[in-house]
């Protein structure tokens, strides 16, 4: 039995946990080959920063329903605003028990073990907090205590299971984890996923001869550059319009910019030698992209006369306030991240399936991209 415990982080980084390397962990935690450990602060962290943020949406709704109601007395667009209003206000006053028996209902199917708060650990967080130690960043770091007491439960269990393996995408987390002999610490979920363990423990579950299909097709993917490509340029607008791209090269006072416009990459590169499994019929291949995006961001009025011509000509601005220009900026983007292929089960139970049907399956699969990182690559 392979024992993992994630922190905080790694589930607010997949909310809805229906990417690929959830997928797999379900898959492991289902088959008995994952023991899934759920601290209590865990647990109770992230369903409260789910709470907080579909309350503030239901607030949005509820104030836009109200809107509505203030701009019309039409009875059809009244009465509709009306409900909406009510609605939501219902909504956010259950928001919080639906969240946790959401979240507690997918911990039974998994079998996670949650963890309470022993009795002991508050003495020894206490000694931490003004000692610094670990996970205390700093003496009497209040903002550490969560992860104090998580890191109580980790002490626990690595003394039990060994080893421990924790997935930390929390540098402050996943730094101590890693000092432990005890722990096999990741900064990634899909770093644990990819390990040998895991990758055995997915293929032992699945059927046989869908995994040597697909593990075939994985091994066709080079040959299938073409069509992959094509997937990324599809997919990689949706990936990452409106994200947020910081660089030292965009003039705002922050250095930071969101991207409005994406143009089709002109060079995508594949890892075709690290494709990982991630059970059932689902696959996923690394790839890097430079795109071509439209960065806006605010600059400083007075910063950007004090640009040269040549910088200058490279901005499109329009006036934002008394300080401030609008402005759009033409930037080639550096896009890491995995493209995920789930291919259709039924067209892998051939037991002598050939090369073009299986290069078939790839080009009918289901893709979707996880972007891990966006960057504006130094000049020069």
């Amino acid at each position: 039995m392979i024992h993992v415990l994630l922190d905080t982080t790694t589930y607010t980084s997949d909310r809805k946990r229906q990417k690929g390397p959830f997928r797999a962990l379900e898959r492991l935690c289902k088959g008995d080959k994952v023991q899934l450990h759920i601290p209590y602060f865990v647990k109770n962290e992230y369903i409260s920063q789910q709470f907080i943020d579909v309350r503030s949406h239901l607030a949005k709704i509820r104030d836009f329903a109200e809107d509505i109601r203030a701009i019309t007395s039409e009875d059809g667009l009244h009465g509709f605003a009306s409900e909406v209003k009510d609605k939501a206000i219902e909504m956010r006053d259950g928001a919080i028990d639906a969240l946790t028996k959401e979240f507690e209902e997918w911990m039974d199917e998994l079998g996670g073990e949650e963890h309470a708060v022993k009795p002991g650990h508050g003495e020894k967080v206490a000694e931490a907090y003004f000692k610094e130690l670990s996970p205390f960043r700093a003496v009497k770091n209040r903002n550490d205590f969560p992860d104090a007491f998580i890191w109580q439960t980790i002490l626990d269990l690595a003394a039990e299971h060994k080893p421990l393996h924790v997935v930390a995408t929390d540098k402050g987390m996943y730094k101590p984890a890693f000092k432990i002999e005890t722990i096999k610490a990741y900064k990634t979920l899909e770093e644990f996923i990819a390990t040998d363990e895991c990758q055995k423990a997915l293929v032992d579950l699945a059927e046989e001869t869908v995994t040597e299909n697909v593990e075939r097709a994985g091994k066709l993917l080079a040959e299938e550059e073409n069509e992959l490509k094509r997937m990324v340029t599809k997919d990689i607008i949706n990936a990452i319009h409106g994200k947020t791209v910081r660089s030292r090269r965009i003039a705002d006072d922050n250095n930071e910019g969101i991207i409005q416009g994406v143009y089709d990459p002109h060079e995508i590169n594949f890892e075709y030698g690290s494709v990982e499994y991630y059970g059932d019929t689902d696959i996923g291949v690394r790839f890097e992209a430079l795109v071509e995006c439209e960065i806006n961001y605010a600059i400083f009025i007075s910063d950007y006369y004090s640009l040269s011509d040549e910088e200058s000509a490279r901005i499109s601005i329009s006036d934002l306030n008394d300080h401030y220009y609008d402005a759009e900026e033409t930037f080639t983007v550096q896009v890491t991240g995995t493209l995920s292929l789930t291919l259709n089960e039924d067209d892998l139970e051939d037991e002598d399936m050939e090369e073009d049907a299986l290069t078939d399956a790839i080009k009918h699969a289901h893709h979707s991209l996880e972007v891990d990182e966006i960057e504006i690559p130094e000049e020069g």
